[in-house]
């Protein structure tokens, strides 16, 4: 098993995200402590989303984060639809799935519970880049709330297979 200093990654931000430690519960909360997850903790949560798998690994997402709501905003890059294997936005959507997935995980591994709101015409407009049209595209937001103290985290193993 690779320990966090073994592990070889390659240098540049692109790779920023698979340099993450797993951060023990009380680190994540000392980051934070409120009801809603701080600024750090989304930002967190966002490099995690981002080590989703991806169709032909072209990572067609995008996300902004929004600490004063708690929450975490989803976009898909059209641009990164390959229309030749995608001509419906199906696999893309999938990673996209796939990193919400992540996200949604590893808040509650971190003692949060997630609500995941979609946009309604996202679907239509889930489609390879056209001239003439936003590239980016609202999906979906993923909300964030301390959960309440009847839920249990869940296990950081799955935060730590993430990383691996």
């Amino acid at each position: 098993m690779q320990t966090d200093e073994t592990r070889d990654v390659p240098e540049g931000v692109a790779f920023d995200s698979w340099r993450l430690a797993v951060l023990a519960s009380d680190e994540f909360v000392t980051a934070g402590g409120s009801a809603s997850p701080t600024d750090a903790q989304l930002r967190y949560l966002a490099s995690l989303a981002l080590l989703a798998p991806s169709t032909h690994n072209t990572v067609p997402l995008r996300m902004r984060v929004d600490a004063p709501a708690g929450a975490l905003d989803f976009a898909l890059d059209r641009r990164a639809i390959l229309p030749q294997s995608d001509a419906v936005g199906r696999q893309a959507t999938v990673s996209l799935g796939s990193a919400l997935a992540n996200a949604v995980l590893a808040a509650e591994a971190y003692g949060f519970a997630a609500t995941i709101e979609l946009r309604s015409d996202a679907e239509r407009l889930l489609r390879p880049a056209v001239e003439g049209c936003d590239p980016i595209v609202p999906v979906a937001r993923l909300a964030l709330a301390r959960a309440t103290s009847g839920s249990a985290p869940r296990d950081l193993g799955v935060v730590d297979a993430m990383l691996r």
